[in-house]
């Protein structure tokens, strides 16, 4: 008995404009596709910079996807779409909490599900409780921009991190200035950079500053995933 072909997900519509309603808006620029995005809510914003700041995010579009649900009898549109490779994609819909749990969502979200995995694409909702498991906003923000500033030299990150590795878990402004006295250049910049790309690590669930203890991450992986 021959087995059923996976169906291939439907064609991609162009964006729409936003929506009326919506009266918070952020812009984002997104540089795995050289391109300014538009967040709509707060939500979708604080996922949007969680996701590129991820070392697996290959591609980002908002709002791309009008997919017909065959179980639903109608069209349904996600609101991210990130891509971790060539063929590992994963659609997002960013919910509140309280609306993600209502069983008419509940229930529509499995339907849904069930059809993006036979097209071989995930689905899944994210809600604000997720991403405040991942880290506070104010760390996200400020590790966005050094995660993709340009990086040091090798030679001054390893010797970063050689301090980090010998001295154990201490504050960072400790760390800043044992960098400098062994005449590290930008020693705050490289030491941010190191957080951002999970080399040093901190208790993200509190806000980052030069009292915060950091130390080596031996097994740094994707942080930011959800």
């Amino acid at each position: 008995m021959q087995s059923t072909p996976k169906r291939n997900m439907p064609i991609a519509k162009p964006p729409v404009g936003s929506s009326s309603w919506i009266v918070e808006r952020h812009r984002i620029y997104a540089p795995c596709v050289e391109q300014t995005l538009q967040a709509e809510g707060s939500i979708e914003h604080h996922a949007l910079l969680f996701a590129l700041m991820s070392p697996t995010t290959r591609y980002i579009k908002l709002h791309p996807h009008a997919v017909f649900i065959e179980s639903r009898g109608n069209s349904y549109t996600t609101d991210m779409v990130r891509a971790f490779s060539k063929t590992a994609i994963c659609c997002n819909e960013f919910k509140q909490s309280t609306d993600a749990e209502k069983p008419k969502n509940v229930a529509k979200y499995k339907q849904i599900t069930s059809e993006f995995e036979e097209a071989n694409t995930a689905f899944s909702v994210v809600t604000e409780r997720q991403l405040n498991a991942i880290c506070l906003y104010a760390n996200a923000k400020i590790l966005c921009r050094y995660f993709h500033q340009k990086p040091p030299s090798k030679n001054d990150k390893m010797m970063v991190l050689d301090i980090a590795k010998r001295h154990g878990p201490m504050f960072m402004l400790s760390l800043i200035r044992l960098a400098q006295r062994k005449k590290i250049q930008y020693a705050s910049q490289i030491v941010w950079f190191l957080l951002a790309h999970q080399q040093l690590d901190a208790d993200l669930a509190q806000v980052l500053t030069s009292r915060s203890r950091i130390w080596l991450n031996k097994e740094s992986g994707d942080r930011y995933a959800f």
